[in-house]
């Protein structure tokens, strides 16, 4: 999800600071750039036609997902009770031994004062982060500009919001969570919600979002509209 995407950011843009102040720095990270979700594929130049969305799920679960099961043991009594818990995770090396790569979009405003580029080597991404899990690793950015596409979309920069929207055709599966309210589509609809953390009072991952109504990925569009990406990655139709 984006919200991964911009917590991961936060966390390595903050910690490039003296002050630390993650809840200033998020703001400034929504203020200042914007991003798709990211989605592994098996080729790192293969941006407008990679394997998404995926028709068979079975099919990119056992390609590319793996899981860990672990428990916490206590002394002379085996397993500690309710401790067995399994993590599911994107492999690095899907069954056929084949690198898989995270392919997505970061824009940026004209005058962004934030050194993202710098800390895309230091990203981790989702949980269990203390154990070393969700690092990456990133190639060479690509540029692209206004008028060009992205995922197949047409891309463009909306000069009153400064946002970056795409045109999104007719029966076209959408690439993200996508507010529910005023799109016509077909598909499935979830309350996105996030656990955050108060800095302030400590309690890490106690707190959880407001929730946006929102059709899922791949859900289907059953008309031509114009998307605007907004904060953590959420597309929002353009009245």
């Amino acid at each position: 999800m984006g919200k991964t995407i911009w917590g991961a950011l936060t966390a390595c843009l903050a910690n490039q600071t003296t002050e630390k102040d993650y809840k200033k720095m998020g703001e400034d990270v929504d203020d200042q750039l914007a991003f798709t979700y990211f989605y592994p594929t098996i080729n790192e130049k293969e941006v407008n036609n990679f394997h998404f969305p995926w028709d068979n799920w079975d099919n990119f679960s056992w390609k590319y997902l793996g899981s860990y099961v672990s428990t916490a043991l206590q002394k002379g009594r085996g397993a500690e009770e309710g401790s067995l818990h399994e993590i599911e995770f994107i492999s690095p090396i899907t069954r056929d031994d084949e690198p898989v790569f995270l392919i997505g979009y970061i824009f940026e405003k004209e005058g962004c004062t934030l050194i993202w580029k710098d800390v895309l080597n230091l990203l981790q991404l989702g949980g269990e982060r203390g154990y070393g899990w969700g690092r990456v690793a990133h190639l060479p950015l690509i540029e692209i500009k206004t008028n060009e596409t992205i995922f197949g979309l047409e891309y463009m920069n909306n000069q009153k919001t400064n946002r970056p929207n795409l045109i999104v055709p007719e029966n076209t599966k959408l690439f993200a969570h996508t507010y529910a309210d005023n799109l016509n589509a077909i598909g499935t609809i979830e309350p996105v919600v996030g656990r955050e953390t108060d800095q302030l009072t400590g309690n890490f991952g106690k707190n959880c979002s407001s929730a946006q109504i929102c059709w899922t990925p791949e859900s289907k569009i059953k008309e031509r509209v114009s998307i605007q990406i907004e904060k953590k990655g959420l597309w929002r139709k353009c009245n």
